[in-house]
């Protein structure tokens, strides 16, 4: 790797540095206890100013099949549970128990998360009540998160039960998820609760692909579950991760926080998500810090391709200082972020939400 080079560039393209109060120790242990920290900064960024996930709220995680909406919800879990001492309660019908990620990421059922299933929409509020009231008679002081897997799969029991399937009470599912919702919405912030909902997209009919207005898709649920959560965060699968053979052992995936009371809303940021046994590191499965840091500098304009395969790394001090590194290859460049990870983080959160900061060459000011 060749050493780095270090220039002065003028205030007015890079712009001063915003306070170094902005950004946390990226060890997990030292994260505010508001907030559940994700694995990668960058989506700490999107969601909360660098801390992470905000805790006592609702969250929605929405997106097409494959997109990467449960391993999301698996390394929400695994944080939660194995660095803030929370209650995690898993809620699926689709996810088989056994699901080799799960204890990848550490989860093991009964030992730190507890599995529940629920047949209707109002026998999962049922439980979901049941849990508020156990943990607060018990005085029981640890957080709580709730992750479910996923909304549309759990019917309402008007749906169950109609006599005639084919026509069915028009509004059941989003009448359930209102009447649920608003009883949680409260009681999350009296005691400590964070959840997590997945949900899926589906395409409107007779939109003529969002020309008319508004978004060309829809999410099960109606208004209700838009209203509750307080961050929303769409996801999409836009690649694949493959290997110098060909062989497929990832896919790379964009989220964006389309509502956020935290962080500005609307940041994209592109996340690697491995299935496992990746070249990179032995059986690595889920998203890659590291790798997320260079999709966001390269995507903010602060990595530029050279010659012979080559790439340059521009990062910038707390004095406005450009520090340029040189790399080559992906391996060589996630070395390069682990070894300077503190002015990686504070570059990133600086290109994300300081206005007069602006890569080096731009003419942005």
């Amino acid at each position: 790797m060749a050493k780095a080079k270090k220039k002065k560039v003028a205030k007015k393209t890079i712009g001063k540095a915003v306070e170094t109060s902005l950004y946390i120790d990226p060890s997990l242990t030292d994260i505010k206890q508001e907030f559940v920290p994700h694995r990668c900064y960058a989506l700490n960024l999107a969601l909360s100013n660098g801390q992470g996930l905000p805790r006592q709220q609702i969250i929605e995680v929405f997106g097409p099949e494959g997109s990467g909406k449960t391993t999301l919800g698996y390394e929400f879990m695994s944080i939660a549970a194995s660095y803030q001492n929370a209650l995690v309660f898993f809620f699926s019908q689709e996810t088989k128990p056994e699901d080799a990620r799960m204890l990848k990421f550490g989860l093991i059922k009964g030992v730190n998360y507890v599995e529940r299933r629920a047949r209707y929409i109002e026998d999962l509020f049922i439980q979901g009540n049941d849990i508020l009231t156990t943990h607060a008679k018990v005085k029981d002081p640890r957080p709580i998160l709730i992750f479910l897997d996923s909304l549309n799969a759990v019917p309402p029991f008007a749906h169950v039960h109609a006599k005639d399937p084919t026509n069915m009470k028009v509004g059941a599912i989003a009448s359930a998820w209102a009447a649920g919702l608003r009883v949680w919405a409260s009681e999350a912030y009296y005691h400590d609760i964070t959840i997590i909902i997945t949900n899926h997209r589906t395409s409107k009919i007779n939109t003529g692909g969002g020309s008319r207005g508004g978004p060309s898709y829809t999410t099960p649920g109606g208004a209700a579950v838009k209203h509750w959560a307080t961050t929303r965060l769409a996801v999409t699968r836009i690649g694949k991760l493959d290997t110098p053979d060909g062989s497929t052992v990832g896919q790379i995936s964009q989220f964006e926080a389309v509502k956020n009371k935290f962080s500005p809303p609307f940041n994209k940021i592109r996340l690697p998500i491995y299935y496992g046994n990746p070249t990179l590191t032995d059986d690595y499965v889920g998203t890659h810090d590291e790798i997320a840091c260079l999709y966001l500098l390269e995507d903010k304009g602060f990595i530029q391709t050279g010659g012979g395969g080559y790439r340059t790394l521009s990062l910038v001090d707390a004095q406005g200082e450009v520090i340029e590194h040189r790399y080559r290859g992906l391996e060589q460049g996630v070395q390069l972020v682990r070894e300077h990870k503190p002015l990686v983080y504070a570059t990133m959160a600086n290109a994300m939400f300081s206005p007069s900061f602006a890569a080096p060459g731009s003419t942005d000011v």
